[in-house]
């Protein structure tokens, strides 16, 4: 994460990348979603807790992105299955009860158990459909691990109460089992993953005239 990145007038621009973890460690890393916040640098200054609550809005829109995607995977695995199991229903009984020869269950027990199984996945898809966002991201995206880079300022030093206030704060809103944080060397945050979208991002404040209403 990189923070104010270049100054217009009295506008301060946050950008932070939420990176995807690439399958291969030697696929590039420098893969994700860039996140922009503008403030004003007057009445909005510098502070953790601002940065974090950035951060966790933008994983929860992700998350929530990712979690609904995962979500409509199960409830297709799960009606798939339904489907099966009615079918079996659906078949002659004479038919199945050939293919029990070797099969010490009755046809009556088959068909109770494929009836209570049926029964049990709609009673999970109507409980799944019923979640909230909060639920649907707890169950379906729980992140395991949050790894957070971050430049050198001193709203990112990891040393200062009030930048490790926020972490905790974030850390027990995201439920994460572990997080850790890194800063970077003051003056040296050009090295950091993030800085390589500041280039274009540089074109897009440059000549323009600002003026506070």
């Amino acid at each position: 994460m990189d923070h104010d990145v270049h100054k217009q007038g009295s506008i301060t621009p946050s950008v932070s990348l939420i990176g995807d973890v690439p399958a291969d460690a030697a696929d590039s890393w420098y893969a994700g979603a860039i996140h922009v916040n503008l403030r004003d640098s007057v009445f909005e200054g510098s502070d953790p807790m601002l940065h974090m609550a950035n951060l966790l809005g933008y994983l929860r829109k992700r998350g929530l992105n990712q979690a609904r995607i995962r979500q409509s995977a199960w409830t297709h695995r799960q009606e798939a299955l339904k489907s099966e199991l009615e079918m079996w229903l659906n078949r002659d009984e004479a038919e199945v009860i050939l293919e029990m020869v070797n099969d010490s269950s009755t046809y009556d027990e088959l068909r109770l158990d494929k009836l209570q199984a049926i029964a049990t996945i709609e009673q999970e898809l109507e409980a799944d459909a019923a979640l909230n966002e909060a639920d649907v991201l707890e169950r379906w995206h729980m992140p395991l691990l949050i790894w957070i880079t971050a430049d050198g300022g001193a709203d990112h030093n990891i040393q200062h109460l009030a930048v490790l206030l926020s972490l905790i704060a974030f850390a027990r809103c995201v439920r994460v089992a572990k997080l850790s944080a890194l800063r970077g060397c003051p003056y040296q945050s050009y090295t950091l993953t993030a800085e390589r979208a500041m280039s274009l991002l540089h074109l897009g404040i440059q000549h323009v005239a600002l003026e506070r209403g």
